[in-house]
């Protein structure tokens, strides 16, 4: 058989192997199929029960104290399909569903089309799912992203298209889709937002709602960013216009109407971490599944910590927002050790008309102002630098565009010279820690943010200024970042909910452990170390400070951005991680002089204070000693270099030169850093040239300013440039021996002569390394009598003969004789 016509019979009994495999997969998937519809309910039944299920409730980490209840008191009030105007029909139709009446219940242009222009207009505004699909999966099923679960909703969407009318199932949806708040259905909605029967809404009031079906937690006008709901609501009329159902006038006149919404009326305890811990079940279960299936709620929230968190809020708001002109505060408590989220108070007044229900903590974008730091010299820490790494805090212009200045300051307006990095970072030094960031490198630095959670900060973006505030962080990353130093350098996200129960308490959901190393224990504790040494503040904070916790050693950061809008303050142990956040909701500045150690810092004292005594506290571990060969890296700010003199020339000393004539000078050798250290191995040899960094110049220029205004004694010049030529190798006497020898008397016969460069000084004669003689001419000729204990040696004799000119160049010359 040829090679074609095997290749075209194997071609062949593979298309017939491909069409029985596909033949089987579809046999089963039909199976499968057919067999899952028919096991699935009537949906009549379960429409008509969906009205008395049970809601769940959150509780505290203890499982007793009741924070909430999702649904626990429905508010629905069923209407008529008569009694809902069309204009909300459309809206809604417009946001969820705009082919409801055309498609078969699964709308895969819908599909493709949602896709499309999330991808074009990189948001999420648009999704793929149905109106029967979405509730049939927040009312029937669970959102667990399985096969099985979206075979069962396909089929059951398949199954309610056939057994009820388009206008039925739309009519179901309105009169059970939730809109936050336990309030269900579009009229008891229209009564909750806006104190009205669905009838009466206008074109405005009905796009809004259809807004807020999408995610009532994240788009409800009771938060303090209003702009989500704008947004949405824009986009629903947009839509609206686009499909024909309103003109543009109508469009136009709803987008810029204002909208009165009714107070909220909600019993809830710790709101603004409950409303966050709503999102996270809606975003991981879906609605119906929380509102309806009876779960027990267990979270992470220490109610006896979050009671005093709002208390002590509401004590230092009424006794400072007036002097330092701020309208809020925010305040976060984790457990290191599990990222447990202890006590979370969004801000102030949670039920306050305008922005109480923003949640600060974990939404909130704000400059971090010093409290970065930390972050940055733990980077530093990681690359081999050590606490007593010596920077410069002196006036430097960091920029290298010869057309711009950068010439940052502290905030005192002060410069100190060398630093240890400990001093710079415990006193929050501006100047060095810049110096730290470009020693870190703005990749590296960018990487640990990530790895931290800080995953708000664009490192590269704000290049140098991040140190000085630049950049935005939220409260939770930030507190998480310090409750990675805290635990020896790992890493626990944070948590909201322990476990999820179910009416007959079995757990149905348990959070799992999640780990992860970021920093080095070593440098973790290094950081811990620092933060939490009162004598290495003191000089700026003073001794009596608020960041000295009573009673208990804590790690503490303060961080003040620019223009004085927002102050923080952080402090840490190992067992509790909090921070406070004070500053204006608009972004307004504070009144100068509102810095974290002022405002922010007397109420984490008081929060850390109890929360200790609550919670139990652990000393910090020691971190180890890092000994190093480098001057710079071990708390000195100069070179010391000896050099050997002759005392004679006055000239360095070779290696001819006597020691009677060499006496030990020293010089003093001052640089920037960067001329001694090498960015990322600091450890190494110097750079060999380290005048290729685009900084060096910039700093070098700075330093030697500095040290020549402030440095008293000289340095940077070597006192003596030329060697020692009155000791050379020629200058050497040149001893002759003619004869040594031993007469019959033992008496030793010397015939010798010295040639000297220079004037003789002194001839000496050694036998065993005993003096037995000195002369002073160039020429001897003696014959000496050995001492008697000499006489006795049977075995010869060593002769060494030394002879110096006046300048102790010295000759030797030895012999044996027996």
């Amino acid at each position: 058989m040829s090679s074609n016509n095997i290749i075209r019979a194997l071609f062949i009994k593979l298309i017939k192997l491909g069409v029985l495999i596909g033949f089987a997969v579809a046999t089963v998937v039909i199976y499968i199929a057919y067999k899952t519809y028919h096991e699935l309910p009537d949906p009549a039944k379960i429409i008509n029960s969906v009205g008395f299920q049970q809601g769940s409730q959150i509780y505290d980490r203890t499982g007793k104290t009741l924070l909430y209840k999702i649904a626990g008191d429905i508010k629905r009030t069923f209407i008529s399909e008569k009694e809902i105007p069309n204009i909300l029909r459309l809206a809604i139709i417009a946001a969820e569903d705009d082919q409801f009446y055309t498609h078969k219940g699964i709308s895969i242009k819908g599909v493709l089309r949602a896709l499309w222009h999330n991808f074009r207009d990189l948001s999420f505004s648009e999704g793929g799912s149905t109106i029967t699909q979405q509730f049939v999966r927040n009312y029937f099923l669970t959102r667990e992203k399985t096969l099985s679960r979206k075979l069962k909703e396909i089929l059951l969407t398949y199954k309610l298209e056939r057994q009820y009318t388009k206008d039925e199932i739309l009519h179901f949806y309105l009169n059970q889709i939730p809109f936050g708040s336990n309030v269900y259905g579009v009229e008891e909605a229209a009564r909750f937002y806006f104190s009205k029967s669905a009838g009466d809404l206008n074109l405005a009031e009905s796009s809004i709602l259809a807004a807020l079906i999408k995610a009532p937690s994240t788009y409800s006008p009771y938060n303090y960013n209003p702009q989500n709901l704008k947004k949405r609501q824009e986009y629903i009329l947009q839509r609206m216009e686009a499909l024909g159902f309103i003109t543009k006038k109508e469009r136009e006149e709803a987008q810029y109407q204002t909208v009165v919404f009714s107070k909220p009326n909600i019993v809830i305890k710790a709101p603004h971490f409950v409303m966050h811990v709503v999102q996270l079940l809606e975003e991981k279960f879906g609605k119906g599944f929380l509102e309806k299936n009876g779960l027990k709620i267990i979270t992470t929230l220490d109610f006896s910590l979050q009671q005093t968190a709002e208390d002590l809020i509401i004590k230092h708001f009424d006794r400072l927002h007036q002097e330092w002109k701020f309208d809020n505060i925010a305040l976060v408590a984790i457990d290191p050790k599990s990222g447990d989220v202890l006590s979370l108070v969004g801000s102030k007044n949670y039920f306050a008309e305008k922005d109480g229900a923003f949640n600060v903590v974990t939404q909130g974008l704000r400059q971090p102002g010093s409290s970065i730091k930390p972050l940055i010299y733990a980077t530093l820490f990681e690359k081999g630098y050590t606490p007593e790494t010596i920077l410069f805090d002196v006036k430097t212009n960091f920029s290298t565009d010869p057309t711009k200045t950068y010439i940052p300051q502290n905030y005192d307006l002060k410069e100190r010279g060398p630093v240890m990095i400990k001093e710079a970072l415990a006193q929050s030094l501006n100047i060095p820690a810049i110096k730290a960031l470009y020693l870190a490198g703005l990749d590296n630095v960018g990487r640990y943010a990530k790895r931290t959670g800080l995953e708000s900060l664009d490192v590269q973006k704000t290049g140098l200024s991040l140190v000085l505030g630049g950049g935005a962080v939220r409260l939770i990353d930030l507190v998480g970042l310090y409750a990675i130093f805290a635990n020896d350098g790992i890493k626990n996200p944070p948590i909201f909910i322990k476990q999820i129960l179910d009416n007959a308490n079995n757990v149905v959901w348990e959070a799992q452990p999640n780990e992860n190393r970021v920093f080095s224990a070593q440098s973790s504790r290094i950081i811990s170390s620092i933060l939490s040494d009162n004598n290495l503040r003191a000089p700026i904070f003073g001794e009596n400070s608020y960041l000295k916790i009573p009673n208990f050693n804590v790690a503490v950061k303060t961080g003040t951005s620019q223009d004085f809008r927002d102050a923080w303050a952080i402090g840490f142990t190992p067992t509790v991680a909090a921070g406070v956040w004070i500053g204006n909701n608009n972004y307004d500045s504070m009144k100068p002089g509102a810095d974290g150690s002022k405002i922010a810092a007397p109420l984490l004292n008081e929060f850390m204070n109890f929360a200790l005594k609550t919670i139990g506290s652990e000393e910090f571990l020691p971190y180890t000693p890092i000994e190093t060969k480098k001057f710079i890296l071990n708390g000195l700010f100069f070179k010391e270099n000896l050099l050997k003199i002759d005392t004679i020339s006055n000239k360095l000393a070779t290696e001819f030169t006597p020691p009677e004539t060499t006496k030990t000078l020293s010089y003093k050798e001052i640089h920037s850093e960067l001329y001694w250290l090498k960015k990322d191995a600091p450890q190494d040899d110097p750079p060999i040239n380290p005048s290729t960094d685009p900084q060096f110049q910039l700093w070098e220029d700075a330093v030697i300013d500095w040290a020549t205004k402030n440095f008293k004694e000289p340095f940077n010049i070597k006192p003596v440039e030329e060697y020692d030529d009155i000791h050379t190798l020629d200058s050497r006497p040149q001893i002759t021996i003619h004869n040594i020898s031993l007469n019959q008397n033992r008496f030793l016969n010397l015939d010798v002569s010295i040639n000297a460069k220079n004037k003789l000084k002194e001839t000496n004669i050694f036998v065993d390394d005993e003096l037995v003689g000195s002369f002073y001419s160039s020429s001897i000729n003696e014959t000496l009598t050995l001492p008697d204990h000499l006489l006795n040696n049977n075995k010869g004799f060593s002769i060494k003969i030394e002879s110096y000119d006046i300048y102790f160049n010295k000759a030797v010359e030895e012999r044996l004789v027996f």
